[in-house]
């Protein structure tokens, strides 16, 4: 997918530390360092990739956002935490706020706002399971070696999607449960294939991911927000008129 382009949010302000460490110098002692010892087993200290399972919520029960952008800066707070910038947020986001020249209307104008953001991430924490935006793909050919489809390229740690008019950004947590689809059979492969290939835009395909908001940052000055998939819908892609499913894989 496309990235949009990025938007910074004013306050909001990325600090990077950076570190460094020298190599030691090679010597006869047989024994390895600590740190050599650390380096060996990297999977000891790794972070585990974030997942969620079907017996976590009920998928009707994941929220659609849409771009909603309050929402979406709702659910960066709601994890990354800190203090909030209300001033900085509404300058970017609430039109009321941003135009107001009279001195009190403006801070009454921050009340209001401040009172929206403060439920938006109320509503944050206590639902973090949220369906995301459709957007469009292609999808990959049947693959017949292996009797499946691929969709690791459609839910791609790679892939960035902007939300919310650009108040965030939406990234995917590896998600191997949810990298291929297998039809039941070559009969609902070949259905599958031929309703594909017959429509206007052929193998084009609208994604609904629903997922689990795992972490947030801030990169390049915008919210960036990761999501661990349970769920991937799919239906074809029509300019007008009604669209037709095309397959839905989910976490167990």
């Amino acid at each position: 997918m496309i990235s949009g382009r990025l938007v910074l949010l004013a306050g909001l302000i990325l600090g990077a530390t950076a570190c460094s460490h020298s190599e030691p110098s090679g010597g006869t002692d047989p024994k390895p360092s600590a740190t050599a010892a650390a380096k060996a087993k990297p999977a000891e200290n790794a972070s585990p990739t974030p997942r969620v399972t079907a017996a976590e919520k009920p998928f009707a029960d994941y929220v659609p956002i849409g771009d909603d952008a309050l929402a979406w800066v709702g659910q960066y707070y709601a994890v990354a935490g800190g203090s909030v910038d209300y001033a900085a947020v509404a300058q970017r986001l609430e039109p009321t706020y941003r135009n107001a020249t009279d001195t009190f209307a403006k801070r009454d104008a921050l009340a209001a706002f401040s009172a929206k953001l403060d439920k938006a991430i109320a509503d944050a924490r206590a639902n973090p399971y949220i369906r995301i935006p459709p957007y469009q793909e292609q999808l990959p050919a049947y693959d017949l070696d292996h009797t499946h489809y691929d969709l690791s390229g459609l839910i791609s740690p790679d892939s960035i999607l902007d939300v919310g008019n650009s108040a965030a950004q939406i990234r995917m947590a590896p998600a191997p449960d949810l990298a291929t689809y297998a039809p039941a059979n070559e009969a609902e492969a070949r259905a599958t294939e031929k309703a594909l290939s017959s429509e206007p835009f052929p193998r084009k395909v609208v994604v609904t991911v629903y997922g689990k908001v795992v972490s947030a940052d801030l990169r390049g000055g915008q919210p960036s927000i990761t999501i661990a998939p349970a769920r991937v819908e799919m239906t074809t892609f029509a300019l007008s008129g009604p669209t037709a499913p095309v397959l839905t894989v989910s976490v167990r």
